[in-house]
């Protein structure tokens, strides 16, 4: 990237592959964008797709039409499924990225110039902070139930990104955490898509405290994810596993009641109650539950104490129904798509 002076774009999977503080980030795509990411996939004249498949599906950044594009993959199947490349190469990323090094250095010592990127440069800086432009008032809102882009942003102020390892769950807490967590290490950030199975970032993040039991190891998750999986805490509370999971706890399925309206107003089968800082507790976790913008900071704190100890923590933030995020299909391919 540095060398072609490229601005670099992540999916969910990718995400935490190049650090998200490098002046050539655009940030990740998936359902929801970055603002950056967008910019770029939008306004480039070539796309160079290293180790993904190009699939594209609603958890995976559109590629525009008329574009150049240039498909990486060790995986033959991957190419043309979905997106018609103009150049294929088949082979592993690391290789591929060696061989790219030493073509670029070929040309440039025989006598190729790069032309001044300074422009460049400047219009990446700005979509980055149009980006945090637009989501001020999210992460700092003050408003009740607490808006669950103040609980991210709290969460983010208190941890070191490069001893941390967070994963999301399915539905909005994906969305919202993708386009919004700044990743700075490799496999810092467990993103995955394609798949909607709820709970499933509880057993991750277990996995990555096992992995490395240095860190500390968060997964976000709404309450319909955690009423699905809830009872795995016991597994870390016996094992000793200090996770960190943060709750946010809308009391409704986000996102859902658009799409069964009927079911929603006759039989609120879009509505979800339970006090799930009692079922942590019961289950052995240190759990709190935080319903002020203002106790974050302090619930936080005491949360990461009680896994350096070994012992599982959750917080569960009563936040308000937020499924508000740039989409990722709107922001590069335009409302009609």
């Amino acid at each position: 990237a540095e060398l072609l002076d490229a601005p670099v774009v992540t999916t969910i999977a990718g995400k935490s592959a190049f650090p998200e503080t490098h002046r050539l980030s655009a940030g990740a795509g998936g359902l929801s964008i970055a603002h950056a990411a967008a910019w770029a996939l939008r306004d480039c004249d070539v796309v160079f797709g290293i180790g993904c498949s190009f699939a594209q599906g609603s958890f995976s950044p559109p590629i525009p039409p008329g574009k150049t594009v240039i498909h990486a993959t060790n995986d033959p199947a991957d190419l043309d499924r979905h997106v018609e490349a103009d150049l294929a190469i088949v082979g592993d990323a690391r290789i591929v990225l060696r061989q790219l090094i030493e073509a670029v250095h070929a040309l440039l010592s025989s006598g190729h110039v790069r032309a001044s990127r300074d422009a460049f440069h400047s219009a990446i800086e700005e979509a980055r902070q149009k980006g945090v432009a637009d989501r001020h008032d999210q992460n700092t809102a003050s408003t009740l139930p607490i808006n669950p882009y103040r609980v991210i942003s709290e969460v983010m102020r208190a941890v070191n990104p490069d001893e941390t390892i967070v994963t999301h769950d399915s539905g909005n807490p994906r969305d919202q955490l993708l386009p919004n967590w700044v990743s700075t290490s490799p496999r810092g950030y467990l993103g995955w898509g394609k798949s909607t199975q709820l709970g499933t970032g509880l057993g991750i993040i277990m996995g990555a405290k096992l992995a490395h039991p240095e860190k500390l190891c968060i997964n976000f998750m709404g309450d319909l994810a955690f009423g699905t999986a809830a009872i795995e805490l016991e597994t870390a509370v016996r094992e000793r596993i200090g996770t960190l999971t943060v709750l946010l706890n809308n009391s409704v399925m986000g996102g859902y009641t658009a799409y069964m309206p009927t079911a929603s107003s006759t039989y609120r089968s879009n509505r979800l109650s339970g006090d799930y800082t009692a079922v942590a507790r019961g289950l052995g976790a240190h759990a709190e539950r935080v319903e002020q913008p203002g106790d974050l900071a302090g619930a936080i704190a005491r949360a990461i104490q009680a896994t350096l100890g070994g012992r599982p923590a959750l917080i569960e933030a009563i936040t308000k129904e937020e499924p508000v995020f740039l989409r990722a299909r709107d922001a590069v391919l335009g409302a009609s798509h």
